[in-house]
């Protein structure tokens, strides 16, 4: 019954995931094509991340994931213990500090095929984007792109442009102003 389940879920929904540090650097190498590329800082204050209808509504709000040693033993007729089971993974994922909101794939407003990989693309407002940070190996190119889109668009005025360099002394991702 679990399987089932789990198929059908998959089948309506998709899942945002998102880390609260920003300066990790395993994160930046493995999502972020080896820091040449971006990050978008979101405003988890936003309305797009508080768009739960109910107390038992699932979907449209984050959670902290769930990092553990035991495989989760989800009773099948449990809603909640249901949605966990896309909430937790194993402790040696806990360095991402990961939070995930689950979205309907029907709410998407286009659908993009990458390397026969479906994606689906979600709207969220301008406002709920706080920064911008590039990353120590981002082409000219990539950074003209994203420096004319944030100085040619009012939407986009409140948002700041910020650098992801490498310290000189430790293993770790420092963020800046941007020059």
């Amino acid at each position: 019954m679990f399987h089932k389940f789990n198929n059908e879920f998959i089948q309506y929904t998709r899942v945002l995931s998102l880390t609260e540090k920003p300066n990790n650097i395993l994160m930046w190498g493995h999502y972020a094509q080896s820091h040449s590329g971006f990050v978008i800082e979101f405003d988890k204050d936003s309305s797009f991340f508080h768009q739960r209808r109910s107390n038992k509504d699932e979907y449209g709000f984050l959670r902290k994931v769930i990092y553990q040693r035991e495989l989760p033993n989800n009773d099948p007729y449990s809603t909640e213990q249901l949605v966990n089971h896309f909430l937790t993974k194993s402790l040696d994922w806990e360095y991402e500090c990961e939070w995930r909101m689950l979205l309907v794939s029907l709410d998407a407003y286009k659908k993009i095929n990458i390397n026969d990989k479906i994606f689906d693309l979600y709207p969220f407002p301008s406002s709920a984007i706080k920064n911008i940070i590039l990353g120590c190996n981002i082409s000219k190119k990539l950074r003209d792109s994203i420096e004319d889109i944030i100085s040619n668009r009012k939407d986009y005025e409140h948002v700041n442009i910020l650098q992801a360099s490498r310290s000189t002394h430790n293993f770790e991702i420092i963020i800046d102003e941007y020059r």
